[in-house]
């Protein structure tokens, strides 16, 4: 049964709530139960709350009525008075309590009725976010709570789609004007204040005419000088007025650039790439067959326009150094234009996939051999060749290692060149890659101290089985399955014999493999079986039956999914929103459990 009070969930025999307190009314068969059983001391009555040693209940039941008694029992009633404030406090004071019940639901028939026969008012209504739905009527907009209630009337042209709001305050627009309330419809950006669009930025914060506004939509100075304004790099941005470049700072002064560039990028590490006798050509928005050099934040040029970009695929500084081309080879040069790097390196061995900059101290280059094959290796901030450039590829070294390639087969290398993981495998496996084009580009080879491959002839794809190993070789998940994916390695999503299922990263199987698709959404897991979804926790429990036709998650801003204690879904092309027991609330109807479930 539930308390009156706090509406948590008791024991049915309890005779006050064990955590508010107050005490629970009785039925009329308890009432009778009671009458016979008077005896019954307090003690009895809260048999889950130790208040005192055996010998001092049985004193108790004793009831002799003399003084010393009644002194102890006085006592004993301060003491669970005393107890109960104080857990009463800890629960309601605590925040991690308070955040825990928010998630809890008090739901009950009648509640589901209300939500339902409310629904049959509106025309659309979105997820919930923050205990608050937004609901279309006559074409306004408006909001309801989880019981229905409209708390913030419709008189909206248009709400922030909810799947992507990661604030408490909404956007809204009436009569044409724009402006932000909060959950009780109070204005915070009053409409018309602004006459340009308020859009919210992917951080949460809002933009309005270049201006950047918190979420409360107050504009803070401290903003743009946290680079947050889109039109300043490095604290620099870039005009070009009267056909001259501008440089202004964040406090609006202003260099104007003398030189006659035909282009001037963004700034980057206190530098910023600068061309002259550009040609400008319909085909590109870059002037093009110019050469390049570098301005520093004064204006001043502090390299020389003598260098050339394949492509005009301008390379920015990182770590001090920056990789140009100079006849038809390229190198690294410092910021005097001091050459770091020789240029020996292959220029039509480049490509525009791969990231050539400087990190952690090194970078890749790639040199043709004398067969005039193009072979990669690894430099160092001081031009030292740290890895000959004997590998077929070399990816992005992350956590200390890196994937090679030799002669088709693929291993991992460590930040010294030795090789810890010999290549024997016929892929690693970044994410859905596909063939070698899509390797390492973007997904480092090792996370978090594990990396999938593939081992067998992928030419062959029914030879092929994905396993995951660590950095010293061992196996932590086998070489049997037929799919791994993860973008984490916190977990494995493994397919075999056409089903997936769900390994932690140890390789123990938390999900069972019944799923047709499991896929990740935010910190859950979305979960498929003839083409109707479900939902995983993070531990692989399934927390939602596979019977509805979509499930509607929302992001929070640090991109984890916020699990309202209704959900919005989709069943049998019907829209409305499952409750934490598994009913389905809809415009005028309420499906029990037993009436979603379909045959597995």
């Amino acid at each position: 049964m539930f308390c009156d009070n706090c509406r948590l969930q008791i024991d049915d025999d309890s005779r006050f709530c064990e955590y508010c307190g107050v005490g629970v009314a009785l039925s009329a068969p308890q009432q009778e139960a009671a009458k016979v059983n008077q005896t019954v001391s307090c003690q009895q009555a809260h048999t889950n709350r130790p208040l005192s040693s055996a010998s001092f209940t049985a004193n108790i039941r004793n009831q002799s009525g003399n003084k010393t008694q009644k002194v102890v029992l006085i006592a004993a009633a301060a003491l669970f008075a005393v107890i109960i404030m104080a857990t009463a406090a800890f629960y309601f004071f605590n925040p991690g309590f308070k955040e825990s019940i928010q998630n809890i639901s008090f739901f009950k028939g009648d509640d589901r009725k209300k939500l339902s026969k409310a629904l049959l008012k509106y025309d659309e209504f979105t997820t919930f976010s923050e205990g608050l739905a937004g609901v279309k009527k006559n074409d306004k907009w408006g909001f309801i709570n989880q019981t229905g209630n409209e708390v913030i009337p419709c008189v909206y042209d248009e709400i922030e789609n909810s799947d992507f709001i990661m604030s408490v305050n909404v956007i809204v627009r009436k009569n044409g004007k724009y402006g932000l309330i909060n959950q009780t419809g109070k204005e915070l950006i009053p409409f018309g204040k602004y006459e340009e669009r308020i859009d919210r930025m992917y951080n949460g914060l809002l933009s309005v005419g270049g201006r950047i506004l918190d979420e409360n939509g107050k504009e803070n100075p401290d903003f743009q000088v946290n680079n947050y304004d889109v039109r300043f790099h490095d604290g620099i941005n870039i005009i070009k007025s009267s056909g001259k470049f501008v440089l202004e700072n964040k406090e609006g002064q202003e260099i104007v650039l003398q030189k006659p560039y035909s282009a001037v990028l963004n700034f980057s590490d206190g530098m910023a790439a600068v061309q002259m006798n550009g040609v400008v050509s319909e085909s590109s928005s870059m002037p093009e067959k110019g050469t390049w050099g570098f301005i520093d934040k004064t204006g001043k040029e502090a390299i020389p326009c003598i260098y050339t970009f394949q492509y005009n695929n301008v390379r920015d500084f990182r770590e001090g150094l920056v990789q140009v081309m100079k006849n038809g080879k390229y190198g690294y040069i410092d910021k005097t234009g001091k050459t770091i790097v020789p240029f020996k390196y292959s220029v039509d061995c480049l490509n525009g996939m791969d990231d050539f900059n400087f990190s952690d101290g090194f970078a890749r280059v790639i040199m043709k051999n004398k067969g005039g094959v193009c072979k990669w290796g690894l430099v160092d901030n001081k031009g030292k060749e740290a890895i000959p450039c004997i590998y077929d590829y070399i990816g992005p070294f992350s956590e200390g290692f890196a994937a090679v390639e030799i002669h088709g087969k693929y291993g991992i290398i460590n930040i010294d060149g030795k090789i810890v993981i010999p290549a024997n495998y016929c892929k690693i496996i970044p994410q859905h890659a596909a063939d070698r084009q899509d390797f390492y580009r973007m997904i480092p080879s090792f996370r978090n101290g594990l990396v999938k491959l593939i081992l067998g002839n992928c030419k062959n794809n029914d030879e092929c089985k994905y396993g995951v190993i660590d950095q010293s070789n061992n196996v932590v998940i086998p070489f049997i399955y037929d799919y791994i994916y993860s973008d984490t390695n916190d977990y494995f999503i493994c397919g075999k014999n056409n089903k997936q299922g769900l390994l932690d990263n140890t390789g123990k199987e938390i999900s069972p493999f019944i799923y047709d698709h499991i896929y990740p959404k935010y910190n859950y897991f979305v979960c498929e079986i003839n083409h109707k979804q479900g939902l995983l926790d993070n531990t692989g429990k399934e927390i939602i039956t596979p019977v509805f036709d979509e499930i509607y998650i929302k992001q929070n801003l640090n991109n984890t999914a916020n699990i309202n204690v209704l959900i919005k879904a989709k069943w049998n092309n019907i829209t409305g929103y499952i409750d934490e027991q598994g009913y389905f609330i809809s415009a005028g109807a309420v499906y029990s459990p037993s009436d979603l479930v379909v045959d597995r």
